[in-house]
């Protein structure tokens, strides 16, 4: 499958799922895929916690930095500009698709939450922030890197 063709893939699929996630409150796996995940966590919410707060600032911040710092040692001073612009383009969009898909947060009567939070839950600002730091970084070491190193910066 080309590059050009797997995007259109990963497009067409997350756009399935935002009109889902727009439709349906849940998907059919979501409670129980959730509580197991649950059941089997030794170290109770305090992990969960520690990585939502990795999306607030001021760690969110700690976390741009470290992908801007690799970026730049993957492919330049240039490429360092991607995580960020790549982070205001994630906001903007997360600003402009919560109301659209307005899917509401899980209720505590459901599952274990981590915090309080207001608003809507789709699409996860959190899944949005990491992915766009991690997946540029991620896309910089396909495009620049080769042999082992490509494949130890990508599954970072």
């Amino acid at each position: 499958m080309s590059g050009r063709a797997l995007w259109f893939a990963a497009a067409a699929v997350g756009l399935i799922l935002l009109l889902g996630a727009a439709r349906y409150p849940r998907f059919p796996l979501d409670v129980a895929a959730t509580q197991a995940i649950q059941r089997i966590n030794v170290f109770g919410l305090t992990w969960a916690t520690s990585m939502t707060n990795t999306a607030k600032p001021p760690l969110v911040y700690g976390l741009l930095v470290v992908a801007i710092g690799m970026a730049w040692r993957i492919a330049g001073i240039r490429a360092a500009l991607l995580p960020p612009v790549a982070y205001v383009v994630v906001l903007g969009i997360d600003r402009i698709l919560k109301p659209w898909v307005a899917r509401p947060r899980p209720s505590p009567d459901l599952i274990q939450v981590v915090g309080a939070s207001s608003g809507f839950g789709c699409p996860s600002t959190f899944a949005l922030i990491h992915g766009t730091a991690i997946g540029a970084v991620a896309w910089l070491a396909w495009r620049h890197c080769r042999g082992r190193s490509r494949w130890a910066m990508v599954s970072l």
